[in-house]
C-alpha cells in the first residue's frame, strides 16, 4: 500500500480541479429539476465536465455506464440514470467523479425537492452536521481508525446511522487510491465492504494521517437502518427498511496543522458554512 505524499504543486492543482468540478453542483441547484429524468441529469453533467475541459472518471470504470450517478430517496449510493424523473418531495444525491489535468476530482452532494417534508429537510441538514463536525476532527496525526469511530459518534449526535458497507478512499492521480478509510468503529474487525459492486473482505491498515495527503470523506448517513441490498441493475444499493439517507462526499487536503476542503477552495473545516448550502432545489 504505497499512499501518495502530494507536492505543493499538486495540492494547488487538486485544489482547482475539485473547485472546478463543484461548481457543477451549484448550477444543478439552480435548475428546474421536477419532472427531469435523472438521464437528462447525466447528460447535463457531461456537458457541463466538456465545457470546463473535465473528463469522467466513471464512464467505464468497471463497465459502469454513466458520467454520475443519481440516487433518490431509499437509493443510497450508485443510482443509474435513466428514464425515472425527479418528484416532489424527493431527496437526491448526485455522485460525480472527473478527471483533469493529470487529476481526479469526486463529490457527491445531497438536494431536497420542493415539497419535501420537514422532516426530510431536516435529515439532509443533520446528515450535513454530522460530516461538519467529522471534518473538523481530520487533522495530522488523526488515524483512519479515529476517523471511523468520530464518524460514528458524529452520526449518533444527529440520531443516524451509518451504512457500514461504503468506504472513503485517498484520491490523486487516479479516482480511489490507499488508505480505505471505513465508517466504523470497529476498525480492528474483519468485515465485508463493497467497493464499487465487488464485496471484498478486508482488514484495513491503520494509519496516521500526514501532511500532504488527500482523502475524501463521503459517510452514507441513514434516516433508519443501515442493511441495503443491491439493485437489479448491479449498481444501485438500496436501504432495506426504504428509509431515506444523505450522502455528501468532500475532499480533504491534510495541511500542516489541519483538514482544507478543496471543493470549497480550500477553506479550513473549521470555517464550512453551518448550514449546508445550495441543497434545497427550488423549480
Amino acid at each position: 500500500m504505497v499512499i501518495r505524499i502530494h507536492s505543493g504543486l499538486e495540492q494547488r492543482r487538486m485544489q482547482q480541479v475539485s473547485s472546478r468540478l463543484f461548481g457543477l453542483f451549484r448550477d444543478l441547484a439552480a435548475m428546474p429539476i421536477l419532472g427531469t429524468s435523472t438521464i437528462t441529469i447525466d447528460r447535463f453533467v457531461r456537458r457541463y465536465l466538456y465545457r470546463h475541459g473535465m473528463m469522467s472518471a466513471t464512464v467505464a470504470y468497471r463497465g459502469y455506464p454513466a458520467h454520475c450517478s443519481v440516487s433518490i430517496n431509499d437509493v443510497a449510493v450508485h443510482g443509474v440514470p435513466g428514464d425515472r424523473a425527479i418528484a416532489r418531495g424527493d431527496v437526491f444525491t448526485v455522485d460525480v467523479a472527473a478527471r483533469a489535468d493529470g487529476f481526479v476530482t469526486d463529490t457527491a452532494w445531497t438536494y431536497v425537492t420542493p415539497g419535501a417534508s420537514h422532516r426530510d429537510v431536516e435529515l439532509v441538514q443533520r446528515g450535513w452536521r454530522a460530516l461538519r463536525v467529522l471534518l473538523q476532527s481530520i487533522q495530522p496525526g488523526v488515524t483512519v481508525s479515529e476517523i471511523g469511530g468520530t464518524a460514528v459518534v458524529c452520526a449518533a449526535a444527529e440520531g443516524l446511522a451509518i451504512v457500514p458497507e461504503f468506504v472513503g478512499h485517498g484520491i490523486g492521480r487516479e479516482l480511489h487510491e490507499p488508505p480505505v478509510i471505513p465508517f466504523v468503529s470497529d476498525h480492528g474487525s474483519r468485515r465485508k465492504e463493497r467497493n464499487g459492486t465487488d464485496t471484498v473482505e478486508s482488514r484495513p491498515a491503520d494509519i496516521a494521517l500526514v501532511p500532504g495527503m488527500i482523502v475524501n470523506i463521503e459517510p452514507v448517513f441513514s434516516a433508519g437502518a443501515t442493511a441495503v441490498t443491491q439493485l437489479p441493475d448491479g449498481w444501485g444499493f438500496s436501504l432495506d427498511d426504504r428509509s431515506r439517507s444523505v450522502h455528501f462526499e468532500l475532499s480533504v487536503l491534510i495541511g500542516e496543522d489541519d483538514g482544507r476542503i478543496l471543493q470549497f477552495d480550500g477553506l479550513p473545516a473549521l470555517r464550512l458554512p453551518e448550514d449546508t448550502p445550495f441543497t434545497r432545489i427550488t423549480t
